[in-house]
């Protein structure tokens, strides 16, 4: 599959980036860096914890973050990396959204959209 970026907000405490976030399947949470995650005033949530890569153990910062692609937004944990080369929205992430992918014409299709509620 080819890949390809689709614009993203990241919002907390209203403050918010536009970034163009490489769709990636392999990743379940959105992966942003450090330098990111500093100009939000993300609050971490969990240290250091380790994902089992077929490299290794990685360790990544978990926070909380509100996420906006076009109209639909939510709240989720997003992972924080130093050094990171590329930031990726992965595909959990894409459904809580209510989005698929369409790998052919590379872009998100919109699905049936469920918000939580209260």
């Amino acid at each position: 599959m080819d890949h390809f970026k689709v614009k993203t907000e990241l919002c907390w405490n209203n403050k918010c980036v536009t970034k163009n976030l490489l769709v990636d399947t392999g990743s379940t949470l959105p992966m942003i860096s450090r330098d990111t995650a500093e100009k939000l005033k993300l609050p971490i949530l969990i240290k250091g914890y380790e994902f089992d890569m077929m490299t290794g153990k990685l360790k990544v910062d978990i926070a909380a973050a509100e996420v906006k692609i076009e109209d639909r937004r939510f709240a989720m944990l997003v992972g924080i990396i130093d050094n990171l080369k590329e930031e990726v929205i992965g595909v959990r992430a894409l459904e809580l959204l209510g989005y698929a992918i369409d790998p052919i014409n590379k872009k998100l299709i919109k699905t049936e959209f469920f918000p939580p509620r209260i």
